[in-house]
């Protein structure tokens, strides 16, 4: 078997509960729900501008916060389909792809709820046996019957039994060159990927960071990769041209399935309101995809607690290759509400996340901060706030809104970053859980 170098940082055991799963595997055929959040929007337009754009006491706190992080590139905040609060950081060109690292998953959970559709895939409950019958792709493998066994379901939801490596403190630079375009990380060639993860305890939540098994499910079952699938099905109804945005591949000519996508502010937001809106693309156009692809992707398929610092236990829930969570705990602000916000996260603080009750949708790009490399979260845990209010006659207490640390400090990046996560780890440990990790 070829040696695998290529590893996620070291194993955190996670304790799971699986509280929902979609009937038999099956997408099942459901009306998409856009009452809550108004009629469905265009998306193949460029998104509007509220009117109260950047007016509204929620935008001036959210651009206040935005403006207080010097690593924050960008942050946007959708609600109900218009954009309603835009920073955009003086030195960054908004129009210009940017790295959106592990968010890539959540691009690829929605490529599988198209294969569902269109006949490629019969069911999540389809295994990798099943998909890639013949032996020679699994000829670098061992433990194939395990391997074999796995099903989709289980890779979107990270409860496979595929667990990551220990990272290789002394071979940092080399993993880290291979997750770059023309790389290996998470598998070069199909053989390559199917035998990449180490063998874990099935049932069990353990985050891969890097895998390139379901690029080669998309290429072996619709005769495309990831990006020429994704240009044919779902770009046109989001309004974008293929051109414009960029997507890493690996050795093989392959898109990374796990991390590699580069989109602008605006891509990343239709994508979270496309998940808002449960599908719907606009007036009188047919839903993407079901919205129950979209309820089931955004819905706590697990739930799970890890003791992430001795003392400091992280409670999370996770969809299909999406994050959620309690307020508190997750968001490490008490007004959000346990599984309302789920998001897309990558790497030092690439997020796509939504609120259907608020009808909100919250976009940040971050530069890496080299204390502060878990940084997701921090935008959505202002942005989400339901105190917050974004229209232009509303007042709010600002003092009631965002994250709040020992001094009373509410509205600045460094109160987010004295309470989300980061104080458990010391920067060295977040560079490294966080390079190809990114969530």
């Amino acid at each position: 078997m070829k040696s695998n170098k290529r590893s996620s940082p070291a194993n955190i055991v996670f304790h799971l509960l699986v509280v929902a799963a979609m009937k038999n595997g099956q997408l099942v055929q459901a009306d998409s729900v856009t009452a809550t959040n108004g009629a469905p929007i265009d998306l193949s337009k460029e998104l509007e501008e509220a009117a109260s754009l950047n007016a509204s006491p929620g935008a001036k706190k959210v651009n206040d916060w935005a403006a207080s992080d010097p690593f924050v590139r960008t942050m946007t905040v959708l609600e109900h389909g218009k954009i309603v609060s835009s920073y955009v950081r003086d030195d960054v060109d908004p129009e210009v792809p940017w790295q959106a690292w592990s968010t890539t998953k959540s691009w690829v959970s929605l490529l599988t709820g198209v294969m569902l559709q269109d006949g490629s895939l019969s069911s999540l409950n389809e295994t990798l046996g099943d998909i890639f019958p013949e032996e020679e792709s699994w000829a670098e493998a061992t433990d194939t019957e395990f391997r074999k066994a796995v099903t989709v379901r289980e890779l979107l939801t990270m409860s496979s039994g595929l667990v990551p490596e220990p990272w290789d403190l002394n071979n940092t630079e080399a993993d880290m060159a291979e997750a770059l375009p023309g790389g290996d990380s998470g598998g070069g060639s199909l053989p390559d990927a199917l035998a990449f993860p180490l063998i874990g305890e099935k049932g069990k939540f353990s985050y891969l960071g890097i895998s390139n098994i379901m690029s080669y499910v998309i290429l072996e079952r619709t005769g495309m990769t990831p990006r020429q699938y994704l240009a044919e099905n779902v770009l046109p109804d989001l309004g974008i041209d293929d051109s414009d945005i960029n997507w890493w591949q690996n050795a093989d000519g392959v898109e990374y399935a796990y991390h590699g996508i580069e989109l602008t502010p605006e891509q990343m937001a239709k994508f979270g309101q496309l998940y808002l809106a449960e599908g719907a693309t606009g007036p009188g156009k047919p839903s993407l995809l079901p919205a129950e692809w979209f309820k089931a992707s955004t819905s706590a398929q697990l739930e799970f607690s890890v003791e992430i610092f001795p003392g400091f236990t992280m409670e999370a829930s996770y969809g299909y290759l999406f994050w959620s969570g309690e307020g508190e705990k997750f968001f490490r602000n008490p007004n959000i509400g346990k599984n309302t916000v789920w998001c897309a996260f990558g790497a030092g603080g690439q997020d796509i996340c939504i609120d259907k009750q608020l009808g909100r949708v919250n976009v940040m790009q971050r530069d890496f901060d080299p204390t502060n490399m878990m940084a997701n979260g921090l935008g959505a845990a202002v942005a989400m706030d339901p105190t917050l209010s974004f229209e232009v006659d509303d007042k709010v207490d600002e003092d009631d809104v965002g994250v709040k640390d020992s001094s009373g400090d509410t509205t600045s990046a460094s109160a987010c970053r004295r309470n989300i996560l980061y104080p458990f780890f010391s920067s060295t440990t977040l560079s490294l859980f966080a390079f190809l990790v990114g969530w």
